[in-house]
């Protein structure tokens, strides 16, 4: 089981914020900073100062509401997603430090439980990728998947 250590810098107030993700740098340049901002204008600011990721509740709440009404069966589903316990989510799947490189392609990219959606390479999202692209360590599946087919994933990129 994997154990997690950042710091969320989530006051009401947008300055707050950025001072916590600042202060929480300079202390530990290696922690995870996530950080709330109610103006996304202050977004690049809080950034700066140090955090890993923003969100905006209010941006991400605006683009819900429009969700609902222009797309209601997909965002209605999106919804059961988050309310169901049994549900597929979105996770992280890390290629382990020690796994040969190979192609996506060796992996089986869809099963009952889980789905690979894309890639993080150094930094870079990879939507639907190629079966030639290569798995390395370093490299990140972004899946949706179930607990089990998370764990699932994370058995097929040790094997070789």
């Amino acid at each position: 089981m994997r154990t997690y250590a950042g710091v969320f810098a989530v006051t009401g107030d947008d300055s707050k914020n950025v001072l916590i993700s600042l202060s929480a740098r300079q202390l530990n340049p290696h922690v995870r900073v996530v950080a709330r901002v109610h103006d996304v204008a202050n977004a690049a600011k809080c950034r700066r100062a140090g955090a890993d990721e923003i969100v905006s509740p209010d941006f991400s709440g605006a683009l819900r509401l429009v969700g609902a009404m222009l797309q209601p069966q997909a965002a209605g589903f999106i919804d059961q997603l988050l309310h169901r316990a049994d549900a597929m989510r979105v996770v992280d799947v890390p290629v382990p430090a020690d796994a040969p490189t190979r192609p996506i392609g060796d992996l089986q990219l869809r099963a009952s439980e889980y789905l690979v959606l894309g890639l993080r390479v150094d930094g870079q999202l990879q939507l639907n990728p190629e079966p030639d692209m290569l798995l390395a360590p370093g490299t990140t599946l972004i899946a949706m998947a179930t607990p089990a087919g998370a764990a699932e994933l994370r058995r097929r990129l040790q094997v070789g």
